[in-house]
């Protein structure tokens, strides 16, 4: 990184001691973007060191900002999103001009969030560009299959914790080379849950999801009918049914074979109704 800065300013006519701290972390940008590993709708995301990335947000209300990095900080807590070493909102640049703040206390910012770097043992479920959302050939089948059934989990969890995460697909999953297990990037969508019906809903769409990739269909349908049936006239009951349906699919450590299927183990699909 201060190679990479160097040779920016060598570029430029001498450092004096009017150079302010934002013109030098101006440079530090310029040279750090040198080495971009990807771009999304909503940020760059840049190398700034070894085992360190940078995701540059460059226009966003603050709310929306702290919303993504309080939680993605609350995934990592979890262990399944990169760790947060620093994070940082500051005024708008552009045309290589610094604006000032707009009035309220929702102002569009830009934001920077330093975190760990998950290339060097983990790549993306899907390689980038792909529309078709076709498996990185990094990955075997199986572990792109595990890969899909987690992060179902992961999102349920998040659920759990009142936070609906959305824009999952393959650029914004990474997958551990050697465990399989995969890590969730890109929290800019996410949205905090505030009530019983938003809770149960997000949970029991991820839970459902989770047993259609275990290749259950049949009781993924099942699922997703008992929570629509009451998600609007009884909340409480259909949150305490998509908890047990999280606890089931708990239990199913990657997609089965529904023909091979372990009754004993994880239940039946009438398992999934519950008594009252």
């Amino acid at each position: 990184m201060l190679k990479a800065i160097l040779n920016v300013l060598n570029q430029k006519s001498p450092v004096n001691s009017s150079l302010s701290p934002e013109e030098v972390r101006q440079y530090a940008v310029q040279a750090a973007k040198r080495a971009r590993i990807g771009s999304g709708q909503f940020g760059e995301v840049y190398e700034v060191s070894p085992g360190v990335v940078v995701k540059e947000i460059r226009h966003e209300p603050k709310q929306k900002l702290l919303q993504e990095i309080n939680t993605q900080a609350k995934a990592a807590e979890m262990g399944i999103a990169p760790m947060i070493q620093e994070a940082s909102l500051g005024p708008i640049q552009a045309f290589g001009k610094t604006f000032p703040l707009e009035e309220g206390p929702n102002p569009r910012m830009r934001g920077e969030i330093q975190m760990q770097d998950l290339r060097k043992n983990y790549v993306q479920m899907t390689l980038p560009g792909d529309e078709l959302g076709v498996r990185n050939p990094s990955l075997t089948q199986r572990q792109y299959n595990k890969a899909n059934l987690e992060t179902s989990k992961q999102v349920a969890q998040l659920a759990l914790q009142n936070i609906s995460l959305g824009d999952r697909h393959g650029q914004n999953i990474f997958v551990n080379t050697v465990t399989g297990r995969p890590m969730q990037i890109d929290f800019g969508l996410a949205s905090n849950i505030t009530n019983t019906q938003q809770k149960a809903a997000s949970l029991g769409n991820a839970v459902s999801e989770g047993l259609r990739k275990a290749n259950l269909v049949e009781e993924a349908s099942i699922f997703k009918g008992l929570i629509d049936e009451l998600i609007y006239t009884d909340p409480k009951a259909a949150l305490d049914i998509a908890k047990q349906g999280l606890s089931r699919l708990q239990k199913i450590k990657e997609p089965v074979n529904p023909q091979k299927y372990n009754y004993a183990t994880v239940g039946r699909p009438e398992d999934f109704i519950p008594t009252y």
